[in-house]
């Protein structure tokens, strides 16, 4: 308990809710000027002063009075002086504990010259029905504010924080867009779909990094998204405001993908590190080649494993080839092959087999469908025997199994020419479907992405785009029954274990359109490229991996 024979030491407290209020000053300086006069009349002096612009309602952060009441209990003064029961909280359980802790340290509070006696419970009761009339007075004007604010957003009005970047309001004209702002942002669009960095371009046009991407991202459209939100009240409203918008559709669809991709891109490469994975085998034995990281997991590689699987391998070393080269040189491949109806044209040429084979494997399959033609005839010609009683039903159920057997026996090989010639143009076809392949694969490329190719190359097309292009192409079997995908081939004159040996790889794959595969005529292209792969020898631990055309 502090000594009342000695002059009082006083912290005093003077409050106002808002920044506004804080810098017009008029309410500080009167409670300043309040307190000041009260404690020299009571024989004391402020020693300290505390407070400024700190919101009363319960729920916010009050650095301020957290330091008058470490103070206090650190004994830097004897009483705690403010101009305003509300001044020091406007919630009742709030002031009461406050109070308390003030009370436990032995210092004495004063509401300017009168002093709250924590030992009176009329003046408990007092000061709490007090501060609960004014906690009452402060919600219901809260409320009022938030759907007074909501009423002037439904009427497309700003009510919630500042105006989103590069528009302006006048309550007389409306909405309009600060033309030399727009401009801004459809030049950082651009730069941004083409690689550059946000942070480089934050720092070049002077704003800060976090409002050039939110305003990229979530606030160039044409609607401003206004949110409302008190949990204490029951309200959580988002009205949509109609604004100018500074960018198309299209171009906010392809910005919020980039966006995407470059806030995944650490997981992307961790969780579909391998684009190409379960599309690349070894050209010699056909064994599918699996994704492994090298020594310190840095370089992640499609690698075939010691022991193979697939059976009397004899490439040695192992193909292993680094991940990044070869799916650069695929999708180089696929955009030289897709892009041109020529180099289609002459790609399926290259993979149709010998024409006489395919004439044999038609010519096979319209006598199979003769053959089933003719027994379906001659079932029912047995059954109408049933009918008029001309064959027992012994009979006819002998003839009918030796039917079936045979139709079932020619449907087998049926199926077999068919799947056989699933993937073979027929003749004649070879133009028509280069047309339709290149007309497709231009309709897959989207605008902003031509863009984006033509400044930096397909291999900067985001994984997600890659690894689409790859499964649309790469897919099905070809003629001699071989899955489509990068097949790994040994290179000649290339010396073991050496670093930069060179891989050939070859492509094949299916013409597709966005319904599925169409008329599937097999894809084989090949080409050479150039990655690293480590000088030692594969190991026995690794991981099947599909090999490609490329250097190690």
């Amino acid at each position: 308990m502090s000594d009342k024979s000695k002059p009082l030491r006083i912290g005093g407290y003077y409050r106002v809710s808002t920044d506004d209020q804080a810098d017009r000053g008029e309410s500080l300086a009167v409670q300043k000027a309040a307190i000041t006069s009260d404690a020299a009349a009571l024989g004391g002096t402020v020693v300290e002063w505390y407070g400024g612009s700190e919101h009363g309602t319960a729920g916010h952060a009050r650095p301020e009075l957290a330091r008058l009441l470490r103070d206090a209990e650190a004994g830097k003064f004897d009483a705690v002086m403010v101009f305003d029961l509300t001044r020091f909280s406007r919630d009742a359980a709030t002031g009461e504990e406050n109070k308390k802790r003030l009370r436990r340290c032995g210092v004495r509070f004063f509401v300017r010259t009168a002093e709250s006696d924590p030992y009176d419970p009329n003046h408990g009761l007092t000061d709490g029905v007090q501060l609960l009339v004014a906690d009452h007075s402060a919600k219901v004007q809260r409320k009022k504010s938030i759907e007074s604010r909501i009423s002037r957003a439904r009427k497309g009005w700003p009510a919630a924080g500042r105006l989103p970047f590069g528009r302006d309001f006048d309550r007389d004209k409306g909405w309009s867009v600060i033309e030399e702002k727009k401009a801004l942002i459809r030049e950082v669009a651009a730069r941004y779909l083409a690689g550059e960095s946000m942070e480089r371009m934050a720092r070049e046009k002077k704003m800060n990094q976090a409002t050039l991407h939110r305003t990229l991202t979530r606030r160039s459209g044409g609607t401003w998204m206004q949110t409302f939100t008190d949990p204490e009240f029951g309200i959580s409203e988002t009205v949509p405001t109609p604004v100018p918008p500074l960018l198309d559709d299209k171009t906010i669809a392809a910005v919020l993908e980039r966006a995407q991709y470059n806030k995944n891109y650490g997981t992307e490469r961790r969780i579909d590190r391998y684009l190409l994975r379960g599309m690349v085998y070894c050209g010699a034995c056909g064994y599918t080649m699996q994704g492994q990281l090298g020594r310190g997991g840095k370089d992640a590689y499609y690698r075939h494993p010691y022991k193979c699987g697939g059976g009397g391998c004899d490439i040695r070393p192992r193909p292993f080839v680094r991940c990044a080269d070869l799916e650069d040189a695929v999708t180089r491949v696929l955009f030289d092959v897709l892009g041109d109806e020529a180099a289609i044209t002459a790609a399926i040429r290259r993979a149709e087999p010998d024409a006489e084979a395919n004439a044999r494997m038609r010519s096979e399959a319209a006598g199979l469908r003769a053959q089933i033609a003719k027994l379906d005839e001659g079932r029912q010609r047995v059954i109408g025997l049933v009918e008029r009683g001309t064959v027992t039903d012994d009979e006819a159920d002998a003839r009918l199994r030796k039917n079936a057997d045979k139709r079932a026996k020619a449907a087998d090989d049926l199926a077999g020419v068919e799947r056989r010639l699933q993937n073979v143009p027929a003749p004649g076809d070879v133009a028509a479907v280069a047309r339709k392949a290149s007309a497709s694969f231009r309709e897959k490329v989207a605008a902003a992405k031509r863009r984006m190719l033509i400044q930096c190359g397909p291999e900067h097309l985001i994984g997600a785009h890659r690894r689409s292009l790859f499964e649309d192409v790469l897919v099905g079997s070809g003629p001699d029954g071989r899955p489509a995908g990068v097949y790994v081939y040994e290179r000649p004159g290339e010396r073991p274990y050496t670093n930069g040996r060179r891989w050939n790889f070859a492509v094949r794959g299916m013409l597709t359109d966005a319904t599925g595969v169409t008329e599937s005529e097999a894809l084989s292209y090949c080409r050479t490229a150039t990655t690293s792969t480590p000088a030692a020898p594969p190991t026995r631990t690794a991981t099947p991996a599909s090999r490609a055309s490329v250097d190690s």
